[in-house]
């Protein structure tokens, strides 16, 4: 779990929440809204994916 709170990408990723909030309440364009957290979602998963894809490379590296 640590792993996850101490990347970069991944904090920057959950902290981009802020202005997608800021951006829901003040559209009034439903698809665009949906487009904006869609876009924050793949986000947060892409970060996810490389800190995970960086531990199986370690973990990897270890068992060499």
């Amino acid at each position: 779990m640590r792993k996850f709170l101490m990347n970069g990408a991944v904090l920057s990723s959950i902290f981009a929440v802020v202005p997608v909030i800021r951006r829901t309440s003040t559209s009034h364009r439903r698809w665009a809204v949906a487009l904006l957290w869609i876009g924050w979602g793949i986000g947060v998963a892409v970060a996810i994916a490389g800190v995970l894809d960086d531990a199986d490379d370690e973990h990897d590296a270890l068992e060499s």
